[in-house]
């Protein structure tokens, strides 16, 4: 009887050492993700001059490179007279993500509400494999576009076991005690270029964070992550109505 009394024991604190756990998605973006959602630009190699330190030679390029940047300029008006076409993409780990048919919807019906864009959607068929900035935007002018909006969301996620989660041994207590907690943080990160030559409209953000407690039965990780991205993604997305409503009043 002490016996089982101990293993019972050492299955519980098996059990609760067990569950809780970090998943390794942070809430900050990796590199790849920042390579899709903006151009990697890198001065040209500056040209020393006799007598001159390499960091100064390294500063002028770089002054001279913010110059270039600073005379860039929209190459269209935001205006309801003449809506432009504005392709819209999901950045992922693996590439160009999948918009399903009712987050176009979302997109449509918010954007081309304000009555100054055209929503299109760059699709992983007509990027290259494993998408850079560059690529995207090339596939952005393949639809003839003349912005993009790329945009991209990850979450830090937590789950983990209370002190009702003891009861889980009876099984049953698994379906009717709510011993279990979870936790998701999302950020979702977009911004908007113009296709022709790289000039930044504007950069949107979204957030979401959200806490549960339920029985493990009915605490469905990949469900509740998700919501939280939908969440966060439906912030940006009305983050970029107004956006777009404030840059037609420039």
């Amino acid at each position: 009887m002490r016996n089982a009394a101990i293993l019972g024991l050492f299955a519980v604190a098996v059990m609760i050492s067990g569950c809780k756990s970090l998943h390794p998605d942070p809430p900050y973006f990796d590199t790849f993700l920042r390579q899709r959602l903006a151009p990697t630009f890198t001065p040209m190699a500056p040209v020393k001059q006799k007598g001159q330190s390499p960091f100064t030679a390294q500063r002028q390029a770089t002054n001279q490179a913010v110059e270039d940047i600073l005379k860039i300029e929209p190459t269209y008006k935001f205006s309801k007279e003449k809506p432009i076409k504005l392709a819209i993409c999901e950045a992922g780990k693996e590439g160009v993500e999948t918009i399903r048919n009712e987050d176009k919807k979302a997109w449509r019906d918010a954007l081309e509400g304000t009555g100054l864009v055209k929503v299109l959607f760059i699709t992983s068929n007509i990027a290259s494999a494993n998408p850079g900035f560059y690529d995207l935007r090339m596939a952005a002018a393949r639809l003839n576009a003349d912005a993009m909006l790329v945009y991209a969301a990850a979450s830090a996620t937590e789950k983990g076991c209370n002190v009702g989660g003891l009861l889980y041994l009876t099984i049953v207590g698994a379906f009717f005690v709510p011993g279990s907690h979870a936790a998701a943080l999302t950020f979702a990160k977009g911004a908007c270029w113009d296709v022709r030559n790289e000039y930044l409209e504007f950069a949107v953000e979204g957030e979401d964070e959200r806490q549960t407690v339920r029985p493990c039965y009915f605490l469905d990780m990949k469900d509740f992550t998700a919501g939280s991205k939908k969440a966060a993604v439906d912030i940006l997305r009305k983050e970029t109505v107004l956006a777009l409503q404030e840059r037609a009043k420039q």
